[in-house]
């Protein structure tokens, strides 16, 4: 029944709603051409670029949507998350510098500015402009905003940089987001810390649940020794 009312829904729709409704139902493939017609009828549609570069991102293709989400951000600056995507995008493709400005208007135009600063700072670490991307990272977490994503970049940042100890009460703070990468970068801020008991139990939850997960294998035979050294 639900397939059958799903396609009634797609044979009365637009080319636009027709590949929203595929998109939701997890089939971006299919989605492209429809949203590429529409686009073609409408080049200036904001929304309909901003939905296409949904499409190539979602196949993992950032250097083909970072183009359609730009177009969205140019026809439509306050459309939420278009110019963002536009940054992420760019970001993803390893292209630094690009991303760097679309994220700055980002931050003029959406609701939800603290990721876009954190965007910047990963910009800028990428660069190797250390200085700059702590300086946005603590701007981020000056936002009076959920920071959870903020505070896991910039733990991974510190970290990075030698300075777990300073990580570690980021990080742990980032475990509100119930993740593995977040849990995974806790316990490698903790073993760098020198707190490979703490580690342990974190490294063990993360094997457990996730057993292809070769880095969380290793770094937990690492902490296990160290936590067994007199």
């Amino acid at each position: 029944m639900a397939i059958l009312l799903l396609a009634a829904l797609l044979f009365a729709a637009s080319d636009y709603e027709r590949a929203v409704a595929l998109i939701e139902s997890g089939d971006p493939a299919a989605a492209a051409p429809l949203l590429e017609k529409a686009m073609r009828e409408e080049p200036g549609n904001g929304l309909y670029a901003k939905a296409l570069g949904v499409v190539y991102a979602s196949l993992g293709d950032y250097r083909s949507a970072a183009p359609q989400f730009e177009k969205a951000c140019a026809a439509n600056p306050p459309l939420e998350d278009a110019c963002y995507f536009a940054g992420r995008a760019r970001y993803a493709a390893d292209q630094y510098r690009e991303a760097i400005p679309l994220l700055e208007r980002a931050l003029k135009n959406d609701s939800r500015k603290v990721r876009s600063d954190w965007g910047v700072a990963q910009c800028l670490d990428a660069l190797g402009r250390y200085e700059e991307a702590e300086t946005r990272f603590r701007a981020a977490l000056r936002r009076d905003e959920p920071r959870a994503e903020a505070q896991l970049a910039y733990g991974k940042f510190l970290t990075r940089q030698g300075r777990a100890e300073e990580a570690a009460p980021l990080l742990e703070h980032a475990q509100s987001l119930h993740t593995v990468e977040a849990r995974f970068e806790l316990a490698l801020a903790l073993v760098q810390a020198g707190r490979a008991r703490e580690a342990v139990a974190h490294l063990e939850a993360i094997t457990a649940a996730r057993p292809d997960h070769e880095a969380a294998r290793v770094l937990l035979g690492r902490a296990k020794r160290l936590a067994a050294a007199p």
